[in-house]
């Protein structure tokens, strides 16, 4: 009888706790400022890695539970050298545990982390024909 209690009891609290992380949905609506710190590979070549920075406007125009999607802005699309597009659709998922974010550009792929106080830490990978890029950067909400 004990025992029983105990994994009623057990069972009941991972449905408690199951539904909390399910109801803890981060907003992500809204206007993102980013800063990155990138590495690009261009191909073929045997030259170094180019070290690079680069800024981005992330518009998050829309949320449907952990789906979202919006818009980023390059401010670096200006230099024709840099093979940036100006403008790219974005779409993106929130784990179960409210902080894990994965983001998908038109051809690259984000691993993020949700920070405190509106913030959140980004991993970037792209891989095409003529150039591979690895970068890390941080997104600050802006308030609205």
């Amino acid at each position: 009888m004990i025992r029983k209690l105990l994994i009623l009891a057990a069972a009941a609290s991972t449905v408690v706790l199951t539904a909390r992380a399910e109801e803890a949905v981060p907003d992500m609506v809204g206007h993102w400022e980013t800063e990155a710190e990138a590495l690009v590979l261009v191909k073929p070549g045997e030259e170094p890695p180019r070290v690079t920075d680069a800024r981005l406007t992330v518009r998050i125009d829309t949320q449907d539970g952990r789906r979202f999607s919006g818009r980023e802005l390059s401010h670096e699309s200006a230099n024709p050298s840099r093979h940036v597009q100006p403008e790219e659709r974005i779409a993106g998922v929130i784990g179960a545990d409210g902080t894990t974010v994965v983001i998908v550009d038109e051809n690259g792929v984000r691993d993020c982390r949700i920070l405190s106080g509106g913030s959140m830490e980004c991993i970037y990978q792209h891989i095409d024909a003529n150039r591979s890029v690895v970068a890390r950067s941080l997104w600050t909400k802006q308030a609205q």
